[in-house]
């Protein structure tokens, strides 16, 4: 578990190291994504972690399961692509 925050780290820079990793274990929570494959995909597409984790604290169970099958499905769906364009840094 410590490798992967220190690998995280080094790719995604944001101010607070604590901040990153309660936000990167809030979205895997809420949404039960396996913590490596979000980071995995967050890291790929260097997506904004800060806005993702409020995103998904404000959505309700239905916009979850969208967010969820947009994540995990065949690269490239239309879901996948609108979050990667909504949340791209």
């Amino acid at each position: 578990m410590r490798y992967l925050f220190i690998s995280i780290k080094k790719t995604i820079k944001m101010k607070n190291e604590k901040k990153m990793n309660s936000h990167l274990l809030g979205i895997s929570y809420l949404t039960g994504l396996n913590l490596n494959f979000l980071t995995y995909f967050i890291i790929q597409h260097k997506l904004n972690i800060e806005a993702i984790y409020n995103k998904v604290v404000k959505m309700n169970i239905s916009e979850k399961k969208t967010f969820i099958c947009g994540i995990v499905g065949n690269e490239g769906n239309k879901i996948q692509k609108n979050i990667i364009k909504t949340f791209k840094n």
